[in-house]
């Protein structure tokens, strides 16, 4: 495979952070942070099954609003699920409050 190489400047912790890795697992620096690109890097159209390819594409035209409303539904119930959109919300407000470490009441649970 080609290489191309880039200059990226990062901050202190995480460089520390990144060498830390590198010399625990022996591996080389350099190694380690190309392969936390590459593991972080957004799935491609290309890599999706092919029925779903063009509506992909389609997609990453859209602004941040569209895809929201396709994320939570804009109707009571969304076509491709089984929960309503309130239900949707209350179950991203709920884990909102246990990332939070806010304590959730046996309601809640």
């Amino acid at each position: 495979m080609a290489t191309q190489e880039v200059t990226v400047e990062l901050p202190q912790a995480i460089f520390q952070q990144l060498a830390r890795i590198a010399q625990a697992t022996q591996q080389p620096l350099e190694t380690l942070v190309a392969q936390s690109i590459v593991s972080n890097l957004p799935p491609t159209p290309d890599n999706a099954p092919l029925e779903i390819q063009e509506e992909l594409l389609q997609m990453q035209t859209w602004d941040d609003e569209e895809l929201l409303a396709i994320t939570f539904g804009r109707a009571s119930l969304n076509a491709n699920s089984q929960i309503t959109s309130e239900q949707q919300k209350r179950h991203i407000e709920l884990l909102e409050k246990n990332s939070t470490s806010e304590e959730l009441n046996k309601i809640e649970r």
